[in-house]
């Protein structure tokens, strides 16, 4: 069977079988100490991209809030400007000296104040104030999901690791069984019948072991992801 799913995972691979080496063992160590939920979700709150993203929406919306405000509020303003010109035609001088001569300084000041937009203001107050109350929502709407999904991660994977010690302990009782019941068909006291029935609960339950045990590592991954450990 081993020698089969190699086979099949190498014409998968599109290279020859003794090209794909030894297969690690896949380090499982499911009764190690695991975040609950909470604090599952609150990495999740701290590391996923998508809720930062929401945060800085916020942030913006704050602020253009502020900008839209500080319309309703004179302006006072500074300018200054220096000039010079310079010509070929009918003036002496060369042109240094005319750039010199011809320096023309300049400085204002310019007081604006909102009478007639006062609406427009408004209007576009209540606008930044909307955004920032739809990226509040988005970002509840968001933990909301974030909490649902961890919930499920954690507890995904407690139940993948109690399924693991249950098939642990079937398998160990189908493989005593399947040891009797090669002891005694090689003492030639029983028939191939109960001989291959007890191999075949022993094969198919180190086959649920296993794909149980390959579950545990997928949902271990989820749970790394949003903690923000998430290394392969």
């Amino acid at each position: 069977m081993l020698y089969s799913s190699r086979v099949k995972l190498a014409a998968l691979l599109n290279m020859a079988e003794n090209q794909l080496g030894e297969l690690d063992n896949i380090g499982i160590n499911e009764t190690g100490q695991r975040l609950d939920e909470k604090q599952l979700y609150d990495m999740a709150v701290d590391q996923l991209p998508d809720i930062k993203a929401l945060d800085y929406r916020s942030k913006v919306a704050e602020r253009d809030i502020k900008i839209a405000k500080s319309y309703y509020y004179p302006s006072l303003s500074l300018s200054a400007g220096l000039g010079s010109n310079y010509s070929k035609i009918g003036i002496q001088g060369t042109y240094w000296s005319q750039m010199r001569n011809n320096v023309g300084k300049s400085i204002s000041l310019n007081l604006s104040i909102p009478i007639f937009n006062h609406l427009q203001v408004y209007n576009n107050v209540r606008l930044a104030k909307l955004d920032l109350e739809t990226a509040k929502f988005q970002k509840e709407i968001q933990k909301n999901v974030l909490r649902s999904a961890t919930s499920n991660a954690v507890f995904n994977l407690q139940n993948a690791s109690n399924m693991i010690t249950q098939l642990r302990s079937q398998n160990e009782n189908f493989a005593e069984s399947f040891r009797i019941a090669k002891v005694v068909f090689e003492l030639g006291n029983s028939n191939s019948v109960i001989f291959l029935t007890a191999k075949n609960k022993f094969d198919n339950s180190q086959i649920q072991l296993v794909v149980k045990q390959y579950e545990w590592l997928l949902q271990k991954y989820i749970n790394d992801y949003y903690a923000g450990s998430l290394n392969l």
